[in-house]
């Protein structure tokens, strides 16, 4: 595991489940440190979150989860026991990151709608989060349970994001339209720019919000009425 990975990745892991999250029986700890245990842990999640954003969630083995650990499958087993629990782990991970950027969203709910809607929109594309949002996006495309997640996620944001365009003076369908709009492009930059997020993705971020905030003026006089 590359320590650019790790860092992207790290702050998706800083709510760790202490149990099996299938509720079936405690996860072996046969670690004398916990912070031991916690960075082994981190770090098998992020090897899954590589191999999906890369891959696809059918190259989401143990084999495949080992051969880029550099470890063997026994040390897999103690760890997770099973792949569905690997599974589950994974998504339990990405669902704390998300509960984290809704606190931070709740937090800013006072901002101008300016300021809030490019915090969240750097949020969207932010490096940390760069491969992890890629990864869960292509496992949603196969996993209806994730897909579910994942657009509730997705639409919890929106509302935020059409909550910051009503409050800046636009009615409810403009400001539905807007946040979709907005909501969609930082998507696309997921999937455009590749492994890392681009400069160009950045820099494109607050025109286009400076775009989609400009009222519409009175419509340009028809060819009728100039004459």
């Amino acid at each position: 595991m590359t320590s650019m990975t790790a860092a992207r990745l790290s702050a998706s892991s800083s709510s760790l489940p202490g149990r099996d999250i299938s509720g079936s029986k405690p996860v072996d700890r046969a670690y004398s440190d916990w912070q031991q245990y916690r960075r082994e842990y981190n770090e098998w999640l992020q090897a899954g979150y590589a191999i999906l954003a890369e891959r696809g969630p059918k190259a989401l083995t143990i084999a495949a989860l080992c051969r880029r650990m550099g470890a063997k499958a026994s040390s897999f087993q103690r760890m997770f026991h099973t792949l569905k629990v690997y599974r589950g782990a994974l998504a339990h991970s990405w669902a704390g990151l998300r509960d984290v950027e809704r606190a931070r969203f709740a937090r800013i709910g006072k901002w101008p709608p300016r300021e809030r809607l490019s915090a969240i929109s750097a949020t969207l594309t932010s490096q940390p989060h760069w491969l992890l949002e890629r990864a869960m996006r292509e496992w949603a495309r196969t996993d209806a349970e994730i897909g579910a997640g994942v657009r509730a996620a997705d639409q919890r944001i929106v509302d935020v994001m059409a909550t910051a365009f009503l409050d800046a003076g636009f009615d409810r369908a403009e400001a539905d339209l807007r946040a979709n709009a907005t909501f969609a492009a930082g998507v696309g930059f997921l999937h455009l720019c590749g492994a890392e997020p681009s400069p160009l993705a950045a820099a494109l971020r607050e025109p286009f919000l400076d775009l989609l905030l400009q009222q519409a003026g009175p419509p340009p006089p028809t060819h009728l009425e100039q004459s």
